[in-house]
């Protein structure tokens, strides 16, 4: 397998392989009670965290007593939803790119830990999980209808594509760039949303006001605003029935 794009000196095939065969998967909490949560000495990975995260927010975990019996996650894990109301929900997944003590994860998803972690760089493994090539293989195994569930051993058999570590940390280092690039976008659009909103509240007088005067207003214009009824300003017409 061969991308469109790629960065320049490489051109190596990329290497296609089963889930199942190049790593394990392991099962987030089991046996709890709602009472068990939200204190103790330990925490876990939500549901919400792996489902609006591509690498795990570690500042979004919430805390469950220390339980030798359940599983420890570890930096370079992949964690999926295992079910959603959604089938756009079902196997989206999210990769811990730090280590974090005492820590498991919930019980709504399963995790997958690759055999060689060496091989694979966790920035490159956030996107390729997600990519619109793997979400499409996601949403044919989801099944249900008021709910939707997908198998762990029905993703195991699924297959990913991926090339040296080499090339996967140039791609990982592109995408880190662009989502910075997106986020920073994203803050300028809201700043100027609340400008906008600003401008609204502020350049258009209410009918109570004192002096019916706009609070904001371009220098050359110091008359006041008139007040009407639409009806004595505006003819009404009836469109064809």
């Amino acid at each position: 397998m061969y991308p469109k794009v790629r960065f320049r000196g490489f051109d190596e095939s990329w290497r296609t392989e089963k889930l199942k065969n190049i790593g394990e998967s392991f099962s987030g909490l089991s046996g709890k009670k709602s009472s068990d949560f939200g204190h103790g000495e330990a925490k876990y990975i939500t549901y919400l965290n792996i489902l609006n995260n591509p690498i795990i927010d570690t500042k979004l975990t919430d805390k469950i007593e220390i339980d030798n019996k359940q599983h420890l996650v570890k930096k370079g894990d992949i964690f999926f939803t295992i079910s959603s109301e959604t089938p756009q929900e079902v196997g989206l997944s999210s990769v811990l790119d730090t280590n974090l003590n005492e820590c498991y994860l919930n019980s709504f998803s399963f995790g997958y830990r690759l055999k060689e972690i060496s091989m694979f760089d966790n920035l490159f493994n956030s996107y390729n999980f997600r990519s619109p090539n793997f979400r499409r293989k996601m949403y044919i195994l989801a099944q249900g209808i008021s709910r939707y569930n997908i198998s762990k051993k029905a993703v195991l058999n699924e297959t990913i594509c991926f090339p040296k570590i080499s090339e996967q940390k140039q791609i990982g280092k592109l995408i880190k760039l662009m989502n910075s690039l997106l986020s920073l976008q994203q803050r300028k659009l809201e700043l100027e949303k609340q400008l906008k909103f600003f401008l609204f509240q502020n350049a258009i007088p209410s009918k109570e006001a004192v002096i019916f005067k706009p609070k904001i207003r371009f220098r050359e214009f110091q008359d006041k605003w008139k007040y009407a009824k639409l009806s004595e300003i505006y003819n009404t017409t009836r469109g064809a029935s």
